[in-house]
This record gives C-alpha cells, sequence and structure tokens, in this order.
C-alpha cells in the first residue's frame, strides 16, 4: 500500500485559504482589516472579536464601529449595517434631539389655578394643577411652592385639589412594547404629565434610638410599615439581607420590610413603587399640602378624563381642559440640560420617555402625543439623511426592543454630536469610565479610566456601549458596540476590553 503524503505547498496552500476564509468572516472591509491588522500589531493585543469569541458569543451577534471624530477612516467596523436592539443607548439619541430641537435651558412648567373666590385666606372652590410634563418635579419642591401660595393668601381649600395631567395623550398601544409596572422594579413607570417623584417611595432603614429607624420619602399617607426584620449581634454575620414588599388592598396598604439587622449596619436605601403615577401623585400632593401648613376640606381628585383612546395612527387629541385665564401661581423645571444629564448618566427610563414626548408638534401650547412625537423626531433624522431603516425609536428609553439603530448610522450622529451647538451640555451628560454614573464601577485603574464617556444599554437579551474614546494622543472616536444574544451578559468584559482597546489605539 502506497501512502500519498501532500506536497508542502498543497499544506500551506490549505493553511493560507483557512486563514483567508478566518478573516474574512470577521471584517469584510480589506481596509479596514488592513488597518485593524497592523494597529493589532503594533498594540500586541487580542482583537476584540477574540474576546468576544472567548465570552461564547457569536460575533454574527455583535455589532461594532469606531471612527474618529475630527477625520479619518473607521478604525473598526463589523455588521455596522445591519439594525441591532439599542436597550439604554437609545437614550442617547433622544438627548441628542431634545438638546437640539428644545434646546439646554428648555423648562417644563406646573401651573395652578383657582376655580373660585379667595377670601381672607380661604378658597370657596378647587385649585386646579395642571401638569406640564416635569420629569423631575419633587415633594420637597410641591411643598415649597405650596409655602409660595400661601404667602400669596391662599391657606384653606374648602374644596378639592384637582389634577390635569391631560397635557400628555396616549393611544392604545403606546405601551405595548414595554414592561408593564409593578411595585419592585420603579424603572418600569409610564410618563405622565404630573408625575412627582418619579413616582418612587424611598425607603430608608438606620439605626435610631430604639434600634433602627424605617422612614418614607415622600412620607406617604396610607402606608403601614410592617417591620418583619430580625436583630442580629453583628452587621457581619448578617445572612439575609433587608427586603421590602409592598402588599395592596381596598382598606390599606403594607410595606412589609424583613431580613436581618444589626445595630452596627450601614444605613439601607430601597426604592418602590407602590401604586401607579396616577393614584401616586395624588397622594404625594396630599401630603406635600399637609406638610406646607395648608389645610383642605375635601379631597385630591382627578380633571376628567381625555378622549377614549384610539386605534388609529393618526395624532390624537386630548379633551380641552377648562381652565380659568390667569394663573394663580406656576412652578418650572429645572433647565432640560439637568434632565439629560440624569437620563444618560444614570439611565432614567421615565425622564428620557418625557424628553420624547416634549417633543411634540406646539407642546405645551397643543397636547402632547406619542405618535406626534415621533414624527418631530423622524423629520429631524430625514434633515440629517437618515431614514427608519437607520433608526427606529418607539418611546426613546431603550425599553422597548423595537428600538434599533445601525451602528454605522449611531455613530455618525455621535460624531456630529461632538462638534453640535450643544456639545458641551451632550458630553457633560455621559457616564465617565471608572468615574461616575453606571460605568462608575467599570474599568476602574485601567488606560481607560477617566479617558471615554460611556452610556450603557441593558435588557435581558442586550447589552451596549456608546459614546467617545479618547486615546494617549488626544484623538477621540465615536464609538459604538451592540451585543443582541440571550446570554449578551456575558459580554460584558469583550465590551469592556473593546473600551480599552480603543483607548489604547493611535
Amino acid at each position: 500500500m502506497i501512502t500519498r503524503r501532500p506536497h508542502p505547498l498543497h499544506s500551506s496552500l490549505k493553511i493560507l485559504c483557512k486563514i483567508v476564509l478566518f478573516a474574512s468572516i470577521f471584517v469584510a472591509d480589506a481596509d479596514i482589516s488592513k488597518a485593524y491588522a497592523e494597529s493589532n500589531a503594533t498594540l500586541k493585543l487580542p482583537a476584540p472579536f477574540d474576546a468576544f469569541r472567548r465570552a461564547g458569543i457569536p460575533l454574527a451577534d455583535v455589532s461594532l464601529y469606531a471612527v474618529p471624530v475630527e477625520q479619518g477612516e473607521p478604525v473598526i467596523a463589523h455588521n455596522a449595517e445591519s439594525p441591532f436592539i439599542l436597550a439604554s443607548t437609545a437614550k442617547l439619541l433622544t438627548a441628542m434631539a431634545a438638546l437640539d430641537i428644545l434646546g439646554p435651558s428648555y423648562r417644563w412648567r406646573t401651573t395652578a389655578f383657582l376655580n373660585g373666590q379667595l377670601v381672607e385666606g380661604v378658597l370657596t372652590g378647587d385649585l386646579l394643577i395642571v401638569g406640564g410634563g416635569d420629569p423631575m418635579l419633587s415633594s420637597d419642591k410641591l411643598v415649597s411652592w405650596f409655602q409660595v401660595m400661601q404667602k400669596r393668601g391662599l391657606k384653606q381649600i374648602v374644596g378639592n385639589i384637582v389634577l390635569d395631567r391631560r397635557q400628555f395623550a396616549f393611544a392604545e398601544g403606546d405601551h405595548v412594547n414595554t414592561p408593564v409596572p409593578v411595585w419592585h422594579n420603579p424603572h418600569h413607570a409610564q410618563p405622565n404629565a404630573l408625575v412627582i417623584d418619579e413616582g418612587v417611595v424611598k425607603v430608608n432603614i438606620a439605626p435610631g434610638p430604639q434600634g433602627k429607624t424605617i422612614l418614607l420619602e415622600p412620607a406617604i399617607e396610607g402606608i403601614d410599615i410592617v417591620d418583619q426584620t430580625k436583630t442580629i449581634a453583628r452587621c457581619s454575620a448578617v445572612r439575609k439581607p433587608i427586603e421590602i414588599e409592598f402588599e395592596e388592598s381596598s382598606q390599606n396598604h403594607r410595606l412589609l420590610v424583613s431580613g436581618e439587622w444589626a445595630q452596627d449596619c450601614p444605613p439601607y436605601k430601597l426604592a418602590t413603587s407602590p401604586w401607579d403615577q396616577t393614584e401616586f401623585s395624588r397622594a404625594a400632593i396630599l401630603a406635600a399640602w399637609i406638610k406646607s401648613g395648608g389645610k383642605l376640606s375635601g379631597a385630591v381628585v382627578e380633571a376628567p378624563p381625555p378622549v377614549k383612546p384610539v386605534k388609529s395612527k393618526r395624532p390624537m387629541k386630548a379633551a380641552k381642559t377648562p381652565k380659568p385665564r390667569k394663573p394663580f401661581s406656576a412652578i418650572d423645571s429645572k433647565p432640560l440640560v439637568e434632565s439629560v444629564r440624569e437620563t444618560n448618566k444614570w439611565s432614567n427610563n421615565l425622564i428620557s420617555r418625557h424628553l420624547l414626548l416634549s417633543l411634540s408638534k406646539d407642546f405645551p401650547r397643543e397636547v402632547a402625543t406619542l405618535q406626534n412625537a415621533k414624527q418631530v423626531l423622524a423629520q429631524w433624522l430625514l434633515q440629517k439623511g437618515i431614514t427608519a431603516e437607520d433608526v427606529t425609536l418607539e418611546n426613546g428609553s431603550g425599553l422597548s426592543r423595537n428600538e434599533r439603530a445601525k451602528a454605522r448610522t449611531f455613530a455618525a450622529l455621535l460624531k456630529e454630536a461632538w462638534s453640535a451647538k450643544y456639545h458641551k451640555d451632550f458630553k457633560d451628560s455621559f457616564p465617565i469610565v471608572g468615574v461616575d454614573g453606571t460605568m462608575g464601577s467599570r474599568l476602574k485603574r485601567s488606560l481607560a479610566t477617566g479617558k471615554a464617556l460611556i452610556k450603557t444599554g441593558t435588557l435581558n437579551d442586550v447589552r451596549s456601549v456608546a459614546g467617545y474614546v479618547t486615546t494617549k494622543d488626544n484623538k477621540t472616536y465615536a464609538m459604538v458596540a451592540i451585543v443582541n444574544h440571550p446570554h449578551a451578559s456575558r459580554a460584558v468584559p469583550a465590551l469592556d476590553f473593546f473600551i480599552e482597546w480603543l483607548q489604547a489605539t493611535p
């Protein structure tokens, strides 16, 4: 029997073919592949692709793109023309549009009207409060505002406090692709023209004279605190951390606090959304009015509801609210730029959804609808040559899996924003890698620490990062990296590596 040995040249050709095939899977663009290979050889770093492969993430489920914000070609482009689910990096797109269309100094206004006669401090009638969409209106600010009203002569209301939240109107299906709000997940709260404290109650547990104190912030009437915690000797021996559970009934609402506690334990801070925005704001406004020293004979009630939701995709209009001509008092929100900073630094879904709604045409003179807001956003994108095939936003927060974008288009918008009229406010809103926000605990003590502005995105099957990375030579890249995979959580180290790799790129 004769055994044929392959010719050495044949073996070399097979190996070469495999290498070529292997490389073509990762980077289709020959120029980018060459630039990447040269930089990789200089840096002596493993390819970002290797990091994803080690994490068990198929490269088909990864989209990467990075391009200099000044002049230059992209240093990497992979699946950059395929729309990927964005998760919370979608907030960057909403923020860009809001800063550009509304402006950094834009403010929402909450207004109060007197429906009745005010004589010697007593209003015989109702106090009407009209929400203007302020996403950061707090109970503390309400108390201060109510105190201003009392100084102006309103001390007692012989009637009701009527809440008008009809400046935001929703159609059937507006929230169908977003998670249903639940008490234990405050991040899923739905937008509301008159929202207080974002609908969130903070549960503060701290050492006190009698062992510990459990306080609610704001102090909401109608919630009974039931302390089921077990006191132990030392905090180091705690095995069951403090947990809260909300129980709702027709008679009363209970907040159950359980777990183990010791006197030397540090303060705990937990959060819950015990009611929907409507019920919560009624309770919060009543508590704020009482805390401010005001008297109320009636109750906190809702203005008549808007028209019924419609199934049509055409813009809907809510019923006009009859209001007295002259407001008694008004309170303005913080500038929009502060809302942008909060939503990007800490990935605040509710604020981002309010930002998108506020883009609605002629708001606040006209009622804001999601359909109108998305039309304005689409026109803004179209002016930049971007269509729905490139970028699709549904509510502006990234909670919906229908919110997608192509990495190349996303990076192009980031590149434009780098030198836009609102560029400083936009950059200041980003988490700084290894320093603050949602990136505060990532890449600490790395070369990228303090050198990258990165917004994160997280859904069960999505991990994403987008923003800017500056190299040691002060060259800045606009970058986008997205993973859409059932085990996307495994990709976090690879995403971090991609940021480091970019920071080390010449």
